[in-house]
């Protein structure tokens, strides 16, 4: 595999930081920029290891305080996009989250399109070339002028955050007296050797805006289960791989109400999005099989280990994690379907970790996370098996 190291927008860490952090220069930029991109293409390698790839920008990543804490990898192949990759210098494993596949924006290309496809023409030059995130999982774009702020579906939201250090190109949480000592602890920690990935036989997901465009509602806990149905081939309109729209809309609309899932909000375009307690999806799922004159048998655990879904990938049997996550000092609740899984070890300190590859609905495709170092909790799994 040839290796593109092109970058399209040097990253902005400019001048100086505050006290705390330490000062970054010209040519550090240099050096966090190509170790970013080395982090984003070797990962990229491991997922196709045919395709020629490179990293056109490298977004930087902000906290509520205004802090870069990680950077954004746009990556492409040629003039095709294929996702991102989220790397912080600073964990054992500096890929935290990453979505990798043909024809898949980056993150902040994402949500201006999207919030372009909603409320008009928005020009990129508009937006601070930051994404904003308050935890591993969700991320914001903002407007320079009236700062408005846009979530991942491209909805403006009622959220703002501070943007008085970004002038100064402040590196929040990468504490180090000098940038030499920094880069040589990264660089030496940072290596590490990612295992084959173990995937389902049968991969099946639906992003937020599919399920809405056939069913007029939204569910997360819903959408994962539907996605479970068809990974066991409990429902069969398939044809090349692709679900029928009858089967679709019928599947998820059942357990809805299988799920006593409940409407928690209606827009102006009618369109409802509803909640559902973790534990109806167990029985969502039982009533589903004895339909269709099947036993379906759920497994639950709470506060689950890597290895529960580690597990269920290796038995071929689909599974689904349920969390809650700040936003902005505001709990969410989110679930999704597992997939695929990754181990990883690093090589320096020989910890190793486990990325589990899931289908959120959030996006149009699958993501990795790093699920020992998310920033989740209340954490919930459930393993399928249909006799």
């Amino acid at each position: 595999m040839v290796i593109k190291k092109s970058i399209g927008v040097l990253v902005s860490l400019i001048a100086m930081c505050v006290i705390g952090c330490f000062t970054v220069y010209a040519e550090d930029d240099a050096t966090v920029e190509s170790t970013v991109t080395e982090q984003a293409l070797s990962w990229c390698e491991t997922v196709y290891s045919d395709v020629d790839f490179e990293v056109k920008d490298i977004i930087p990543i902000v906290d509520n305080e205004g802090n870069v804490y990680a950077f954004s990898a746009s990556v492409w192949s040629g003039d095709i996009p294929y996702g991102y990759v989220n790397v912080d210098l600073t964990l054992d494993f500096p890929v935290y989250d990453a979505a990798v596949e043909q024809n898949t924006n980056d993150v902040f290309t994402r949500i201006v399109q999207l919030a372009d496809n909603k409320y008009g023409e928005l020009a990129t030059d508009e937006f601070y070339h930051y994404i904003f995130s308050p935890n591993s999982i969700c991320y914001y774009i903002m407007t320079k002028n009236d700062k408005k702020t846009f979530d991942d579906y491209g909805n403006m939201v009622d959220i703002t955050f501070d943007t008085s250090l970004l002038e100064y190109g402040v590196v929040g949480h990468y504490n180090y007296n000098n940038t030499d000592e920094f880069m040589e602890t990264t660089i030496n920690k940072s290596k590490y050797d990612l295992k084959t990935p173990h995937k389902l036989s049968k991969r099946y997901y639906f992003s937020q805006d599919r399920i809405i465009e056939e069913t007029s509602r939204y569910a997360c806990g819903v959408v994962a289960l539907t996605e479970v149905m068809y990974q066991n081939g409990i429902q069969r309109k398939i044809i090349n791989n692709n679900v029928s729209r009858d089967s679709l809309r019928n599947t998820f609309n059942n357990l809805w109400n299988y799920s006593a899932t409940t409407v928690i909000k209606t827009n102006n375009d009618g369109i409802s999005f509803g909640s559902t307690d973790e534990n109806m999806l167990k029985n969502a799922f039982e009533i589903y099989c004895k339909t269709i004159n099947k036993t379906g048998v759920v497994t639950t655990s709470s506060n689950p280990s890597a290895q529960f879904f580690k597990n269920a990938v290796d038995n071929d049997r689909s599974s689904i994690l349920c969390f809650s996550y700040n936003n902005n000092n505001e709990k969410k609740s989110h679930a999704v379907s597992v997939v695929a899984y990754r181990d990883v070890i690093n090589k320096k300190t020989k910890k190793t970790g486990t990325y589990i590859l899931v289908a959120d609905g959030w996006h149009d495709t699958v993501r990795y996370i790093n699920y020992n170092e998310a920033d989740i909790f209340n954490r919930f799994g459930l393993v399928f098996q249909v006799k």
